[in-house]
Order: C-alpha cells, then structure tokens, then sequence
C-alpha cells in the first residue's frame, strides 16, 4: 500500500516542483550578464523532478517484487530490503537516464544495479551498524545488524570505504575522482547541452 501511494503521488509532485521551478529559472537566466563568460543559471533538481516518468514508476513496480524475492536467494547476500523500498523510484530515475528511457534496458540494469547494491550493503553493515550504535546506543544496540539501502548500499559508498582503507594514497584518488567530476561538470555548464545530456533529459521527461 505504500509502494502504491508513492507511485501514485510522485508523478504528481513530479510535475508540480518542474512547473514551479521553470519561470524562476527562466527569469534567473534572463537576468543574468550577457557576456560569453557567464555560463546560464540553472536550478539543481533532486531525482524526485524525475520520478514522474512512465518508465521509471513501472521499472520500479516490476523491479520491487523481484528484489524482495531474491535478496534472500543471493549466495552470500545479508542485506533484506524493508521499508526503504519505497525510495526505489529515486534510484531508478538514473538507470533510465542512463538507459535513456528503453524500459527492457531499464528493467535489466535496474536488477543487475540493486544486486550490486545488495552485496555492497551487506559488505558495509558492521560499519553502518557501529555508526548507528554510536548516534543512538538505545535505538540500535539490540537490532544487531542494521543498513540502509540508499545510503549504505550506494557503490559510490563502498569505493570510498574500500579506498579510504590505503590511508592518504586513498584519499588522493577519492579527491582525483572528485575533480574529474567536478571539471565534467562544468564543462558541460558552461557549453551547450551535450546531445547525451539531451538525450537523457528527453527520457525523463514526463510524456504529454
């Protein structure tokens, strides 16, 4: 039933927040210098603008029932997903970006996505779980293991534990991949939209 009320209510939240967003950005880029340095002003937008795509409610309808039923099938695996379920849309926004909204694509990254993130959870709930324990000893301390899904089982996560454990050599690659990002980033701001950028914005959009 929860799962039912997010797939519900976020289309609609969806296209609610990019309607109210659109005229400020419009006027912010309108005020801005027009030099050909100054790049134009966008508006950062979490996943939530995206979860009112068609194909990322129904990769996530498909992919729920599928995760839930092999998590406990998976050699190895000690990660169940529970309640944090209901935060798969926002984690499907950016396989169907990457799929650039081609739902089989979808359907099979999305699977092969949530089983890496089920070993990478379960690879890092002693460290999550001690985490927790120490924020709130009497919450934690009798749940025994504990992690959670979209934080604790991001890859993204585990590659900086995984590096952080070479001490300062670690670091300095962390730090590498950072700036990489960053310096793609910006590059892509202060020209034109790539036509992959458009692409992906294309496939997110909600269909009229």
């Amino acid at each position: 039933f929860s799962m039912a009320a997010v797939v519900f209510l976020l289309p609609v939240l969806g296209r609610l927040l990019a309607d109210a967003l659109a005229p400020i950005a419009q006027a912010a880029d309108a005020s801005r210098p027009k030099t050909l340095l100054c790049a134009p002003r966008l508006i950062g937008l979490s996943t939530t603008a995206g979860t009112g795509s068609a194909a990322v409610l129904l990769t996530t309808m498909v992919l729920t029932p599928m995760i839930l039923f092999l998590a406990p099938l998976l050699p190895g695996n000690r990660l169940s997903p529970d309640a944090d379920v209901t935060l798969l849309p926002f984690l499907m926004v950016m396989v169907v970006a990457v799929c650039r909204g081609d739902l089989i694509r979808s359907l099979i990254t999305g699977l092969l996505s949530m089983i890496v993130m089920l070993y990478c959870g379960t690879a890092l709930a002693g460290l999550f779980t001690s985490a927790a324990v120490a924020a709130a000893p009497s919450v934690y301390e009798s749940l025994g293991p504990v992690v959670s899904l979209c934080g604790g089982a991001s890859p993204l996560t585990w590659l900086a534990v995984m590096l952080a454990v070479f001490g300062f050599a670690g670091v300095c690659v962390l730090a590498l991949i950072a700036v990489c990002f960053a310096v793609g980033n910006h590059s892509a701001i202060v020209g034109k939209v790539d036509p992959l950028s458009r692409k992906l914005i294309t496939a997110l959009s909600p269909k009229k």
